[in-house]
Parts: C-alpha cells; structure tokens; sequence
C-alpha cells in the first residue's frame, strides 16, 4: 500500500571476460587457482567479521536486560561474545554504535510492512488487533533495548537523533493510514492525521517502555495488547 515503501539501488558493475586479469589479459591456470584462493580467503575473512558482529549484537543485547549501558564496558562485552576487544573495535567503534544497530533491527520488526494493519483494507476488524499484539510482543523481547536508547538520548545527541527518528518514522507511517482510512470514509475527517498518529505512538511507546522495559509485574502481555488496542480502535474507528 506504499506506507513503508522500500527504495533499492542496483548498481551495475562491468564484467572482466572469464579467466581475464587486469586490462583484460587472459590468466593462465596457476593465476586462476590463485584468484580462487583469494576469493575463499575474502569470503572465509567477512563471514568470520560477520560472526563476531552478531557475537556482539546478542551479547550487549543480553547484558542490556540485566544492566544499564553506563555500566558496560567494552571488555566485558566482548568477553560476553567470547571475543578479544580487538575484534570488538574491528567490528564497532563503541557501545553506543552497538545498541544504534540493535534499534535499527528492532525498528525493522516494528515497521513491517506485511503486517495485518498496514495492508488492510479496513474490512478485517482484527487487524489493528494483531498488529497492536505483533508491537507489544517486541516490547516484551527487547524492552531492554528500547530502554537503553531512552537512557542513553537523554545525555548522547547521536542516540537521541535515533530514538526520535524511530519514533519518526513510525509516526509518519501511522499517519499515512490514518490519511487512508479517512479517504476511504472509515475515520473521522476532524482527526488531524500526524497529531493523532504523534499522540497514539508516543502513548504506546511510553507505557509499553514503562511496562516491559523495567522489572513491572502488574500486566500480561495479553493484556497490554488489549489495552493499547482498545485505545487506538476507539480513537482512529469510534
């Protein structure tokens, strides 16, 4: 429905003939099998990068729900991986950028586009339902995360610039549904559209920080869910 449009760039890269070197000379067998070596060895290289990346993201993302991010350290994250500090650096510059890409991943899961609200077309009333449930389900995994971003915003003006693009972000796509459902006669026309999708998602995002981002006993996730479900049908379809 283009609410959470994707936009790729295919860039088209020249060929060299098979077997062709440099300037394009033809290379002799042993000049092939040294290019084959050199291949496995890059590729061998990135996939052990790309271990020690993900080695990090899960471990900084399990001390996060035990601890605040002030209170890590680059040692013990990578002791966390099982992992020298050297290969920390090699794949972050600091903390902060590891939990920068743990909020992206995670604002990934919030926005997907194939989730049952964003692509209806108004007529299944449990849609809003289950995407509500799909957001409060995240909250519950990586509520620590979340957590962490607000802390960390309050005194870094990097990952403040994050948390509010994310919440941006999420703004702008419940406000472009709003904008449809009001064309297509299902809500009200007096609904500012980015005002009410502002105030929906912060609500959302403070009481579910508040209910699954700290040691709180006092709500299900089930009940979280009908909760917030109950505020947005009633808000957005009356």
């Amino acid at each position: 429905m283009g609410y959470c449009d994707t936009v790729s760039n295919t860039l088209s890269i020249p060929q060299r003939p098979v077997g062709a070197g440099r300037g394009g000379q033809r290379q002799g067998s042993g000049g092939i099998r040294h290019s084959l070596g050199d291949s496995s060895q890059r590729t061998a290289s990135r996939q052990k990068r790309e271990g020690s990346r993900w080695a990090i993201l899960e471990a900084t993302a399990v001390l996060l729900s035990e601890r605040r991010l002030l209170s890590l350290s680059v040692a013990e994250v990578a002791e966390r991986a099982g992992l020298a500090r050297t290969a920390f650096y090699r794949s972050f510059p600091d903390l902060p950028s590891v939990l920068a890409q743990l909020v992206d991943d995670l604002s990934g899961e919030l926005l997907v586009p194939s989730d049952p609200w964003w692509s209806a077309d108004g007529t299944d009333p449990a849609a809003l339902e289950t995407s509500v449930a799909k957001v409060v389900a995240v909250f519950v995994r990586r509520g620590s995360i979340i957590r962490a971003l607000v802390d960390a915003a309050a005194y870094d003006g990097r990952m403040d610039a994050i948390y509010m693009d994310t919440v941006g972000r999420f703004v702008a796509a419940v406000g472009e549904r709003i904008r449809f459902d009001q064309q297509a006669g299902r809500t009200s026309d007096g609904l500012d559209p980015h005002e009410t999708a502002r105030a929906l998602v912060w609500m959302t995002e403070r009481y579910l920080s508040e209910t699954f981002g700290r040691e709180y006993d006092g709500v299900t996730e089930e009940r979280a869910a009908d909760v917030l479900a109950a505020i947005w049908r009633k808000t957005l379809y009356g």
